[in-house]
């Protein structure tokens, strides 16, 4: 690809074969996650001190990710999870999976060729842009 055709806000499609929807490209995951930590961070200030913000940003990822597909951040993005069996919304538990292994940060980084990560693998789930 040449530089002159990078979209940053466009979606990582896959290659003949591989996942049906458009994986959601690394820069709006990226600004999604950066929305999250800022709101996260906000909430623990007014709470008390920002030694709060992981635990907090936790939750509101896996709860929200839970009930709607997508954290705050995400859904300012245009970003769903889903399950890639049942192209539906994760389970509730997959999302606290999900999010736990994002806070480890590793899993979240660590990607395949299609652009799953190891916490979108462990869950079956995919981040798609909508």
């Amino acid at each position: 690809m040449d530089s002159a055709d990078f979209d940053p806000e466009g979606p990582e499609t896959s290659e003949e074969g591989g996942f049906p929807l458009p994986i959601a490209s690394n820069w709006r995951r990226a600004q999604a996650i950066t929305i999250d930590w800022i709101g996260s961070l906000f909430v623990a200030t007014l709470l008390s001190d920002n030694s709060w913000t992981l635990l907090i940003f936790f939750f509101q990822v896996a709860i929200l990710t839970a009930l709607t597909g997508s954290s705050a951040g995400q859904k300012l993005r245009g970003i769903r999870i889903i399950d890639v069996n049942t192209l539906q919304n994760i389970a509730p538990l997959g999302a606290l999976l999900r999010t736990f292994l994002i806070c480890l940060v590793i899993p979240a980084v660590v990607q395949n060729k299609e652009g799953r990560g190891l916490h979108d693998l462990a869950t079956k789930s995919a981040a798609v842009s909508f």
